[in-house]
């Protein structure tokens, strides 16, 4: 926060707990917002009126980033979730970016990523083929050295 503050036009505000407790003046001017909590279930962001807080910033233009556990959100999220990111962390679905050599199940999660990414403007495509290094060798996606 002290090096945020030091930066001309920033004025950066911490909400701990979650969510703001007056989320309309703690909001009101904002130009990004950005979110470093837990997720899941109980993400800030999905709880009542919540989602139309941050609907009304992101249609102002404001930016919305979310940051390490921020990015997981429960599945019945993805419609209103992933416009806003351009992807998100779904337990049970997403990769965990510890990929090793057996990288023959990610590029099918790759790809279903692809697919859902492709027309995104924050989007990342990924590559193919996918390759990954391990104890300093490339992988190809069957797992055999490269």
């Amino acid at each position: 926060m002290k090096m945020l503050k030091q930066t001309p036009g920033v004025f950066p505000v911490m909400a701990r707990d979650g969510w703001p407790k007056d989320g309309d003046k703690t909001y009101q001017g904002a130009k990004a917002v950005v979110y470093y909590m837990d997720g899941g279930g109980r993400h800030p962001v999905i709880q009542p009126g919540h989602m139309d807080v941050v609907k009304k910033l992101i249609d102002g233009k404001a930016g919305f980033v979310n940051l390490h556990y921020a990015v997981e959100y429960p599945k019945e999220y993805n419609d209103r979730v992933f416009p806003w990111l351009g992807g998100y962390y779904e337990t049970g679905f997403s990769t965990n970016p510890h990929w090793g050599r057996r990288l023959q199940e990610a590029a099918g999660a790759c790809d279903r990523a692809r697919r859902q990414a492709v027309h995104h403007p924050r989007r990342m495509v990924l590559q193919h083929p996918l390759r990954s290094r391990h104890e300093g060798r490339d992988a190809d996606p069957e797992g055999d050295a490269a």
